[in-house]
């Protein structure tokens, strides 16, 4: 008997799909090992259409009615008395008098992606869109899109307040007037649709805390912070402590980013079980655009290392991702108890970084260009008008007592945190004594007695052939030097 109910089973489901498809021809598609079970409901007006991916399973009394488009990927799986619109009937108050049904229709296409789960009596409504590996939970009514890897269990987990962005995108804002526009359009248009962005105004005295305020009004993922000017570190901060994604990044206000870059980050530091994601940046004049555009979801190389390898790739010079916060990913459990140094003019990117990074046991890493970094102007959150041998004397200080941290707790880089030390603080004073046209003699008997006490370390590091030249002429001959690098660095 069971093998006779399963044929006339079959038999129906024949019958019913040949029927849908005589009747509507190609406004009704299937893939292959689609299947149904009773009352199975279709309904397509001439100008509508319904699609079905590949190994779906619908059970009983499902039913769907179109007059735009539903279209609904594969292995996707429909609990009973599912039903799918893609229009809804016109009110309006002034035509009161005119009744509902001559009143006519609005439609909007319903998508639903690959790998879902709709349970027993959902209803989707018009314009809809849910993303793939989504679990609905039953008696749900869908009135809005529902992003990818979601599971909605009631309707208060739509109403977005409950959702928890995947991303919070931190950006401090001072005197961008000129490039806030674009700076946030990148952002907001990323391919991953569940994120935060928080604007902290930082007392920019143009307009763009009004820039910010309508941004917040147009999309309700822009939470704006206006405070008093004190600095890019304390922006940061202040976007820290209202920050609720899964993961922070970081963008500066005058820069911009590929469209997928924090999914592409986000979606390889969850597959890796990753505390922190890194990609490549670009240096860009404002006008050239040199990123990398992608489309969602393509498959790419990713790599995956331990803390220690990260830091060799952060501190490789020739390597286009180096220190800076803006084009990384951190968990945020990972930086739950970690702040910007307030009171560092610089090299505050660089502590929190190695804090963050050696507290980490898994970083992934995008080896593709998905920021573009503007060249600093006078102004900026992140510029630092005061160029002087001082100010470069400062940051060594700063550098020196990141680097000699790094060394401590992690043997294995040692080698590699002196040559980063030398690179960019003594190298960096001593170019900064070329600008200035002058020797520091303070200045000089730091840089040399610090080059003198690590130089051998610094020949068996991995640094730069020309970098190891460099340090060994200003030891020798710190005036040379000056004239060597003067029309390099001078012109």
């Amino acid at each position: 008997m069971f093998f006779v109910h399963r044929v006339l089973i079959n038999v129906r489901r024949i019958a019913v799909t040949a029927y849908y498809r005589f009747v509507y021809r190609d406004r009704f598609v299937y893939g292959q090992h689609f299947k149904f079970r009773g009352n199975f409901n279709l309904y397509i007006e001439s100008t509508g259409c319904i699609e079905f991916g590949d190994n779906c399973f619908v059970n009983n009394y499902f039913s769907a009615t179109s007059i735009k488009e539903i279209k609904i990927g594969n292995d996707c799986i429909f609990g009973e008395g599912v039903k799918i619109y893609d229009h809804n009937h016109k009110y309006s108050e002034k035509d009161a008098g005119i009744p509902i049904h001559s009143q006519g229709f609005t439609s909007k296409e319903v998508s639903i992606g690959n790998n879902c789960w709709i349970a027993s009596n959902v209803t989707i409504l018009a314009g809809v869109h849910i993303g793939d590996n989504c679990v609905i939970g039953a008696n749900c009514l869908i009135y809005k899109d529902v992003p990818t890897g979601s599971v909605i269990k009631h309707n208060e987990e739509l109403l977005g307040d409950t959702m928890k962005p995947k991303v919070s995108i931190i950006i401090p804002v001072y005197k961008v007037e000129k490039f806030l526009t674009r700076c946030l359009d990148s952002v907001l248009g990323q391919t991953l649709k569940e994120i935060e962005v928080i604007l902290v105004d930082d007392g920019s005295p143009d307009n763009c805390g009004r820039i910010c305020d309508e941004y917040a009004a147009k999309d309700k993922r822009v939470i704006v912070i206006h405070k008093k000017n004190a600095g890019v570190s304390a922006a940061r901060n202040s976007g820290l402590e209202v920050a609720s994604g899964e993961f922070v990044g970081f963008v500066d206000s005058d820069d911009y980013v590929a469209a997928t870059m924090f999914e592409d980050m986000y979606r390889q530091a969850v597959l890796a079980d990753a505390e922190m994601a890194m990609c490549q940046f670009v240096i860009t004049d404002g006008v050239t655009d040199e990123l990398v555009h992608r489309s969602s979801g393509d498959d790419f190389e990713v790599l995956k290392f331990d803390n220690k390898k990260a830091f060799e790739i952060i501190a490789d010079f020739s390597c286009p991702v180096q220190v800076m916060v803006w084009n990384k990913l951190f968990k945020k459990e990972l930086i739950q108890n970690l702040c910007f140094d307030t009171n560092k003019r610089m090299a505050e990117d660089l502590e929190f970084l190695m804090r963050a990074l050696f507290k980490s046991k898994t970083v992934v890493y995008v080896p593709y260009a998905l920021y573009a970094y503007y060249a600093q102007r006078e102004g900026a959150a992140t510029f630092h008008a005061d160029h002087s041998i001082a100010w470069y004397l400062e940051q060594n200080s700063n550098i020196t007592s990141i680097m000699d941290e790094v060394a401590q707790n992690c043997a294995s880089v040692k080698k590699l945190a002196i040559g980063y030390k030398c690179v960019n603080g003594d190298l960096s004073i001593a170019n900064a004594m070329v600008r200035a046209g002058k020797l520091d003699l303070e200045a000089v008997k730091l840089v040399k007695n610090d080059l003198k006490n690590n130089i051998r370390k610094i020949m068996m590091s991995e640094i730069h052939a020309v970098k190891k030249i460099q340090m060994l002429l200003f030891m020798v001959s710190p005036a040379l030097y000056m004239k060597v690098m003067k029309k390099k660095l001078v012109g």
